[in-house]
């Protein structure tokens, strides 16, 4: 611990307050940290829906979060801090990965898949959870640059991979993009002036469903605040862009239900307005596209919901004064551009079936979709013909998932063009704004096959817990486990090889070809390129991984000296092994944290 606390004491204004429970399955390790900025973060308003919950029933992260926080609705300059290790005798990756997590979700639940397959592949890990899980980006930016500090001080490298998805996405580009206080000045002048300047120790940015050039899907399909609202059931962790429904129509005023709480230009979502942009230049409203059919005639008030003002049963600001309430900051971001230094990689989804089960339930919580099977059946039936084969051209790569649909287990998100269900291809895939002062885009990737939340899951990991009925339970899906088999569709295994790609930095060694503890130097390496295999034997990553070495009573937690081994030849390994004890989890996101961990387990039996 000592060590820790020496190192955490390098990264001014970044103190450690405590470390917090973990997953134990996983080796997840979680620690609870404040960031000094007066001025900046704040205490930010929550609905009932955004506060963090202390179940019991829930063991897949958010649990560990809440108690971690504290409480339910934590200041914002409190950010819980994950880092998972690379796994014992894989030889460790030069660069840390920090992984950004979207909105509504905690980096335990959200990231499990990604984390896991990062350690199997030498990598360190840190991942964040942010104190409003739909806040301010440009205060949630400032802790993405403490943790990017944090993870440079803890192994010793000169830059660090940021991996980035869905909202998370423009709170790293915001950092990325922050060079004077010119840049933001008038957008968020408190991160104008007291924001972290961005200080050049990013290497690549990999952008995961991110809405780049922004998203208006809020105003684009009327009929979700429907859903968001709680009138056909809970409310759920998504803003609605009507601060007023009348059950009744607007012709009974008396009727009407106040949802300026909720509403997307209020205090709750102000992470949400800074996401939004006008798209109809890019893809025409739902309610003026014919060929949609029922799901056009469904979107009731779209004109005046789009637009603003009184509509049939509703009343909404507008996506003008959402983009206002936001402080205009994607058409900022649009114009000041990343950092040239950064090498960027985009990453979009082109399958817009979301499903309600599996991976993909807490979408179904955000709003987005008709929960109306009986129709679904036949509004699908009409759009394959007239509209969604031709706004996606490679509809043979999703339509194993139509039975989904048809059956009830799945719904229809964003088709008025080309999307991953929430964010348009367009939108992920754009660079205008990022490139702005030069930095260049070395990879773009559509995964044809995978929708909004797949991005962070689909591949080999995924595909194996998934595929084995005893470790899935509630979840084995033999038809999910082959989608994620396919190396078409493993955007996780896409993810971990562009990470592998030679880098500027190599680690410094003795005559002895021993690296010393922290030191890295500049060395001259070949161009980016697909990196030589750096694996162990899987079989002993996974002995190491389910603990059957001995545990290391010395360990100090993360960045400690006992935590670290070397080989003869001069490698250098992360992370102590420990024994640890199995417990249930069932959850959406991962399935069940247990299953990540069998499927390990398993492997291991298996090939004995």
């Amino acid at each position: 611990m000592g060590l820790l606390a020496a190192l955490t004491l390098a990264v001014p204004g970044f103190v450690q307050v405590r470390a917090c429970d973990d997953i134990e399955p996983l080796r997840w390790k979680t620690f609870l940290y404040e960031t000094e900025a007066p001025g900046l973060l704040t205490q930010e308003t929550f609905v009932p829906e955004t506060a963090w919950a202390d179940d019991p029933a829930d063991v897949t992260g958010g649990q560990v979060v809440r108690r971690c926080f504290g409480e339910a609705t934590p200041h914002s300059r409190r950010v819980v801090v994950h880092r998972y290790p690379p796994a014992p005798f894989t030889p460790t990756r030069v660069r840390p990965v920090v992984l950004v997590g979207g909105a509504g979700d905690n980096a335990l639940r959200g990231l499990s898949f990604m984390a896991v397959s990062l350690s199997r592949a030498g990598f360190s890990t840190y991942a964040l959870t942010f104190a409003h899980n739909q806040g301010d980006n440009f205060q949630q930016a400032e802790q993405v640059s403490r943790v990017v500090a944090l993870a440079l001080e803890e192994t010793g490298a000169q830059r660090a991979d940021v991996v980035a998805y869905s909202k998370g996405v423009m709170a790293a580009r915001i950092y990325l993009s922050h060079l004077s206080a010119e840049d933001f000045a008038g957008t968020h002048d408190p991160y104008a002036t007291r924001g972290t300047r961005y200080r050049g120790d990013v290497g690549r940015f990999i952008s995961i469903g991110g809405a780049n050039a922004g998203q208006d899907i809020l105003f684009r399909w009327s009929a979700s605040n429907l859903i968001a609202g709680g009138v056909w059931g809970e409310k759920f962790n998504s803003p609605t862009s009507w601060s007023t429904y009348f059950p009744q129509t607007s012709a009974a005023p008396l009727t009407a239900q106040d949802w300026s709480a909720r509403v997307i230009t209020g205090d709750a979502f102000v992470g949400q307005a800074q996401l939004l942009a006008d798209l109809r230049p890019m893809h025409t409203l739902p309610g003026q596209n014919p060929a949609l059919g029922a799901y056009a005639t469904a979107q009731v008030d779209y004109l005046t919901t789009y637009d603003g003002g009184l509509g049939y049963m509703s009343v909404s600001p507008g996506i003008r004064a959402g983009i206002e309430r936001g402080g205009g900051a994607i058409a900022r971001l649009q114009q000041v551009g990343v950092d040239p230094g950064v090498e960027l990689h985009l990453v979009a989804g082109g399958n817009p079936i979301l499903s309600v089960g599996g991976l993909n339930a807490g979408l179904l919580e955000s709003g987005w979709g008709d929960l109306n099977a009986a129709e679904r059946r036949a509004q699908w039936e009409g759009l394959v013909g007239q509209w969604v084969e031709q706004t996606f051209p490679w509809f043979e790569a999703f339509s194993a998932d139509v039975p989904r649909l048809l059956a009830g287990t799945a719904f229809l998100g964003e088709v008025s063009g080309p999307s991953d269900g929430l964010v348009f291809v367009a939108s992920a895939l754009d660079d205008s704004g990022l490139t702005a002062r030069g930095a260049r885009v070395f990879g773009r990737q559509t995964f044809e096959a995978l929708n909004h939340s797949e991005l962070v899951a689909a591949g080999h990991l995924a595909a194996t817990f998934y595929g084995d009925r005893e470790l899935a339970g509630g979840y084995y899906d033999a038809d999910l486990a082959a989608k994620y088999d396919e190396p078409a569709n493993q955007s996780v295994e896409w993810v971990i090889e562009v990470l592998s790609r030679a880098v500027p930095e190599a680690p410094a060694t003795t005559d002895a070809g021993i690296v010393p503890d922290g030191a890295l130097a500049d060395a001259e390496l070949p161009p980016p390129g697909p990196a030589p295999e750096s694996r162990a034997d899987a079989a002993a990553v996974e002995d190491a991984l389910i603990g059957d070495l001995p545990s290391d009573a010395s360990d100090g937690g993360v960045g400690a000296d006992s935590g670290t081994k070397r080989s003869a030849s001069g490698r250098r390994f992360g992370g102590s092994c420990h024994q640890a004890s199995p417990v249930a989890v069932g959850a959406p996101w991962i399935g069940a944290a247990i299953g990540l961990w069998a499927a390990l387990v398993k492997n291991r039996r298996r090939r004995r």
